[in-house]
């Protein structure tokens, strides 16, 4: 439905005949919700009529001043409602159409620089056909109704897209289309906002059709929220070239430029086609060098080609910029370990753990320490994560397993197998019923051990035993004579 339009018409008394045929001629527009037409003969007994009318004065949108000889005689019609309707339309808040009805002088009053219907200013009367001449102001009415009625609708867009209202400046759009079919602004903004709704399929039909009728109003971020479309329908070879589009126009501010850049690096990486993924990313960092997260992303694609120490570095920037976030001390630990640089490693993980004590930076910890041989420092690490955990036991109880089993380890290796049987058991009874297959192979290495042991100490005690058991050599029984 349109926005809906008020017309007020001026008019003297004694032209009220024409004013009332001219209402019957703009009646179909009232009924198609276009307009609402007022006069003064909508006025209810018992108002204030002279209020009720400089309202209606003041709120309307078209203004039609119906010129006559009795209209410029009038001092109320020419000296109040005509000079406070010019006033509006010289302020842009209404639009003046003269109507000339009857012949008279007009060319030097304030209305002379507008237009004047009926077409070349020829007065309804002097018109063969009455009906010909209202229809004619009619239709010219119509097409001076998408000129108000757009910008309006425009101005509603605005205030929608701000507030993310997508589905109401959608709908905004498509009124705008019912009114210009051709008008380039809609038909951007209808694609943009059926992406913004999810409506993919319906949006690329609506991109392409943008795309083709409304060359003047392409804009960058038309053609990224194009790439992405295309993208998520598969369309790679598409989306890049919509996002190379994006980049063509005009001057844009360096976060945007970083912003399409890594977007087009992700689509490449998809492709597997890695190398121009990077150079896509180096174009994102040079435009927002200091934007941790085209670092990162950097990273990510470096440590997957392998070449470990340009990630490293990758990260290594990326920490120093946010060194508030422990996610890339964990990838700087991740690629140390492949590295072999294990107290390089356990540094990073620490760092990590210092920003933010995640059990999974506990569990790298702990098996760095058990590599670098130092038991006793992986049992206080064990201990700080216990004592941490009591002001958030949930977090830690789901991967409490790995860290039982490195625990287990260091105290298998301190020799204090009773305690690392109980941290094994524990392990396996919290893990079940998908423990890790390795608990148990530690377990049993365990019982091995305990079990070697055992026998080494019951060799020892028979040993012993036998010693304090064996007879006396000079033990001589005595005698009996018979």
């Amino acid at each position: 439905m349109s926005v809906l339009l008020e017309v007020f018409c001026c008019y003297a008394r004694e032209d009220a005949a024409l004013l009332a045929s001219l209402k019957k001629h703009l009646m179909p527009l009232q009924r198609a919700g276009q307009i609402k037409i007022w006069s003064d003969t909508d006025l209810n007994a018992g108002v204030d009529w002279e209020r009720e009318l400089h309202q209606h004065l003041e709120s309307a949108d078209i203004i039609l001043l119906l010129i006559s000889a009795d209209f410029m005689n009038s001092d109320y019609c020419y000296s109040t409602e005509m000079q406070r309707a010019i006033a509006r339309h010289d302020e842009g808040s209404a639009r003046v159409v003269p109507v000339l009805l009857r012949p008279t002088f007009w060319r030097n009053a304030p209305f002379a620089s507008l237009q004047v219907v009926p077409t070349n200013a020829e007065a309804v009367t002097r018109w063969s056909n009455s009906d010909d001449a209202f229809n004619d102001i009619t239709e010219h009415l119509n097409r001076l109704l998408p000129e108000i009625q757009i910008p309006r609708l425009f101005s509603e867009v605005s205030s929608h897209r701000i507030a993310k209202r997508y589905r109401e400046a959608l709908a905004c759009y498509e009124q705008v289309l019912a009114l210009d079919a051709q008008n380039g602004p809609a038909l951007v903004g209808r694609a943009e906002m059926l992406y913004q709704l999810g409506q993919v399929d319906a949006s690329l039909k609506a991109f392409a059709l943008a795309e083709q009728n409304a060359p003047a109003y392409h804009t960058s971020f038309f053609f990224l929220e194009y790439a992405r479309a295309l993208a998520q329908r598969e369309r790679a070879q598409e989306s890049l070239a919509a996002y190379d589009r994006a980049l063509s126009l005009g001057i844009l501010l360096p976060p945007f430029v970083a912003m399409i850049y890594a977007e087009k690096a992700t689509l490449l990486i998809k492709q597997k086609a890695y190398y121009k993924a990077l150079l896509a990313l180096e174009q994102a960092r040079q435009a927002s060098p200091n934007d941790v997260g085209y670092l990162a992303q950097t990273g990510d694609l470096l440590f997957r080609l392998r070449r470990f120490e340009q990630a490293l570095t990758m990260y290594e920037q990326a920490s120093t910029l946010q060194t508030d976030e422990s996610i890339y001390y964990e990838c700087q630990g991740r690629i140390l370990v492949y590295l072999e640089r294990y107290e390089d490693a356990l540094a990073a993980y620490k760092q990590a753990l210092r920003v933010s004590p995640r059990i999974r930076y506990y569990e790298q910890a702990g098996k760095l320490l058990l590599q670098l041989g130092d038991y006793q420092g992986m049992l206080t690490l064990y201990d700080e994560m216990e004592l941490i955990s009591i002001g958030d036991p949930h977090q830690f109880r789901q991967s409490t397993p790995a860290l039982l089993a490195s625990k287990g380890q260091a105290l298998f290796q301190l020799e204090r197998y009773d305690e690392a049987l109980t941290c094994y058991q524990d392990a396996i009874k919290q893990s079940a019923p998908d423990s890790d297959p390795q608990l148990y192979l530690d377990l049993a290495t365990l019982h091995e051990r305990l079990a070697r042991n055992a026998s080494l100490l019951a060799e020892s005690q028979r040993a012993v035993w036998q010693e304090k058991a064996e007879p006396d050599v000079f033990f001589i029984p005595p005698t009996r004579y018979f």
